[in-house]
């Protein structure tokens, strides 16, 4: 597959992360959360459709093909892991690493994405609490309990 542009990979990402949402992924909804108007969603959405990398669905609105999900995973992977990276390494403010991740992950190579991962020790989570997909595109979710719902002596882990 031919190299995305930043544009779309964006778009591939926030389709991704909507989806794991329980309702449909709409134009609209797309537009808010990209900042952008309806108009350059529904055009990139035909694009992304000619590629192969959307469907649309009349009753679960747009979804990602088979592709799709694996581009958007990968994008998902990447920008977390950058976080992680950021917060973990470079020891940047958790809440101040967004935007880097932003431009880290459309610059990371799957082989440095591996490294990162490893020299990372494989987290499971960005430092937001959000699960990584692992290398196959995978988002393996764990059951998490608030720590307002433990109680004395209860146990927690952070990953």
């Amino acid at each position: 597959m031919e190299k995305l542009t930043e544009s779309v990979e964006e778009y591939l990402e926030a389709i991704f992360k909507l989806s794991r949402e329980e309702t449909p992924v709409t134009v609209g909804i797309v537009a808010d959360a990209l900042g952008v108007s309806s108009p350059s969603v529904s055009e990139m959405v035909r694009r992304l459709r000619a590629a192969g990398l959307v469907e649309k669905d009349r009753s679960r609105g747009i979804r990602l093909s088979r592709a799709g999900r694996g581009q958007g995973a990968r994008l998902v992977r990447r920008h977390r892991l950058s976080e992680r990276f950021l917060v973990d390494v470079l020891d940047m403010p958790w809440d101040a690493v967004h935007e880097e991740a932003c431009k880290l992950e459309h610059a990371l190579s799957p082989e440095v994405e591996a490294r990162l991962a490893a020299q990372l020790g494989n987290p499971r989570t960005c430092p937001h609490g959000q699960v990584i997909p692992d290398e196959d595109g995978e988002l393996r979710e764990e059951p998490l309990r608030a720590l307002s719902a433990l109680g004395p002596g209860d146990a927690g882990a952070i990953s």
